[in-house]
């Protein structure tokens, strides 16, 4: 029995610890393992961070992470465990408030891994990028960099400094970048900043900024009248800040700045072509053209008028008849602005566009036998306005007074004397030159009325000369049209014919006998007697000068001795008197 027992109690007890051995098998405890790493924004590790792992007030491991900044920790218990970084010297978390501590649940046998970020508290760079929404670098546009300090830079891109910048080497510290928008650019939906921009050693922070555009057309158009484009005219663009564009309008008529940013503008006319009439004050302006969506077109039209008109100037005399060639001047203040003369009809049609624009008159002047009305204000019209091509009709009127001077040179008997020269004249000087036709007359018309004087300036070959006082004759006027004046001289004339008869000493009759007419320069003119022993001297036009008349010898004669026989002296034919005269001649034996 005792054997029994005894085996029984073996068995049980080798059960037991078979039990109990399976027991232990399978309760075999299982250490946790833990990696701790220390790493930059760049994702380099940190070594050097001093790393503690805890629960409650025990230390379980303490360590520094190694060159490629990370910590290994082994046979951790589980459970809650706390872990504490110390950053080295020369970095900081970047969890200012729990960034150096932290806690986990560790599972019996679990590996885990926790990471610490470090910022390094060296200076660093940021990169400042501006840009369209394409984009492309974006200039002209302002920007502030700040730190909670205040204002670090303001610039302005693409002068100061470039639209894509780094800033090197700035201080550790958090910053932000302002972006005051460029013109023609709208801001992002975030604002006008980005905060938060964190400037350390290990990395070059970026601020990116996008604009979209906003541009457009800005403009004015300048029109005439009639709505056609005015060419030439300047044209300023301005905002509140000031003048923007100034430009002349092109054959269109428009001055426009194209890629105009979006805002408020407004547009005035500075200068006009010389022949447009002045803008009146306040209408050269318009304002409040908003240009508020990008690509849209904005502009005021400004419509002017011309300062030009045609003139339809008719000239008529005081009995209604049209005159011709009348000379127009156009006047202004300024002087003559044009001249004209009317056709056959009376009428000129001057274009006037003065400069500058302002009233002008028409004026019509004296001329050959036109005469201005008297204190009458017929012969001129001020204050016409010239306005945009209009037509003005001007009526004006001159006095016609026409006269005529007849002259005329006669010998004593009442014969004409042809080819004398007579000038017409005034107290100006000679006006007019002729010669007396074959009726000894000179006719001269068309003369303005007026004071006139006739003189006789030349006679003919054969013609005396006239007595002092007797070659002019003064005081012909003429007040009335169509009036008629006489002016009538008397002149001698050195001609005349001589009947010479030649006879011998016994009275007879010489024929053949040569018969010589001479003057102080010599002998002019032979006859030779006849049978009855005549000869006939007709005296030719000469200068009038003494004349004689001599015999030469006939055939079978000789001159008589003594004087008054064979020639006479002295003589002066008049008028084409015929006188008779005597020669003798001695007859040979």
């Amino acid at each position: 029995m005792s054997n029994r027992i005894r085996r029984v109690t073996m068995l049980t007890l080798l059960a037991l610890l078979g039990a109990c051995q399976g027991l232990l098998v399978e309760k075999e405890y299982q250490y946790g393992q833990l990696e701790v790493r220390a790493e930059l924004r760049s994702g380099a590790g940190v070594p050097g961070m001093l790393v503690r792992v805890y629960s409650g007030t025990r230390i379980h491991a303490t360590a520094l992470t190694s060159a490629d900044g990370t910590a290994r920790f082994s046979f951790l218990p589980e459970g809650i465990l706390g872990v504490e970084a110390i950053a080295p010297t020369g970095f900081r978390h970047q969890d200012p408030v729990r960034g150096f501590v932290r806690s986990l649940r560790l599972q019996e046998g679990a590996r885990d891994t926790l990471r610490f970020p470090l910022f390094q508290t060296s200076p660093g760079d940021l990169r400042v990028e501006v840009r369209d929404s394409a984009g492309s670098a974006l200039d002209s546009v302002r920007v502030e960099l700040y730190s909670p300090a205040g204002l670090v830079r303001r610039y302005t891109t693409g002068v100061e400094l470039p639209a894509l910048h780094t800033f090197s080497a700035l201080p550790f510290g958090e910053y932000g970048v302002r972006v005051i928008a460029g013109r023609g650019y709208r801001l992002p939906p975030s604002g006008y900043s980005k905060d938060g921009l964190q400037v350390d050693g290990s990395v070059t922070e970026l601020a990116a900024l996008r604009l979209a555009p906003c541009r457009g057309r800005v403009g004015g158009t300048v029109e005439w009248w009639n709505g056609q484009p005015v060419t030439g005219a300047t044209v300023v663009l301005y905002d509140g800040e000031g003048e923007r564009l100034r430009g002349i309008t092109g054959v269109d008529g428009r001055m426009e700045a194209k890629g105009a940013a979006c805002g408020d503008y407004g547009v005035f006319v500075a200068a006009l072509p010389r022949d447009a009439v002045p803008i009146p004050p306040g209408e050269e302006v318009r304002d409040g053209l908003r240009l508020l969506q990008h690509d849209l077109t904005v502009g005021a039209t400004f419509r002017i008028n011309r300062c030009a008109s045609v003139l339809r100037v008719t000239v008529r005399d005081q009995f209604g008849g049209a005159v011709a060639g009348a000379p127009i001047e156009l006047y202004s203040a300024q002087g003559i602005v044009g001249r004209d003369s009317t056709d056959a009809r009376g009428v000129a049609a001057p274009r006037v566009s003065p400069t500058p624009c302002q009233p002008v008159g028409a004026r019509v002047a004296p001329f050959r036998y036109y005469l201005t009305e008297p204190a009458t204000d017929t012969t001129y019209v001020d204050g016409l306005v010239p306005r945009n091509e209009t037509t003005l009709p001007v009526s004006l009127r001159l006095r016609r007074c026409r006269g005529q001077i007849t002259s005329s040179v006669r010998r004593r008997d009442g014969r004409p004397v042809s080819g004398a020269t007579l000038v017409i004249y005034t107290g100006r000087g000679e006006l007019r030159r002729g010669t007396t036709g074959s009726d000894g007359t000179l006719v001269v018309d068309d003369l303005l009325c007026g004071d006139y004087g006739v003189a006789v300036a030349a006679l003919p070959d054969g013609t005396l000369p006239m007595a002092a006082g007797t070659t002019w004759r003064d005081g012909l006027r003429f007040t009335a049209d169509g009036r008629a004046l006489q002016a009538d001289f008397t002149a001698d004339q050195c001609l005349g014919s001589y009947r010479v008869t030649v006879r011998d000493q016994l009275g007879a009759p010489v024929a053949a006998a040569p018969v010589e007419l001479y003057d102080g320069t010599g002998g002019f003119l032979t006859r030779v007697t006849d049978a009855s022993g005549l000869a006939v001297i007709d005296v030719p036009p000469r200068p009038c000068r003494a004349l004689g008349i001599r015999v030469a010898p006939a055939p079978g004669t000789t001159i008589e001795p003594g004087p008054g026989t064979h020639y006479v002296d002295g003589l002066e034919p008049r008028n084409d008197a015929v006188a008779s005269l005597s020669l003798r001649l001695r007859r040979l034996p």
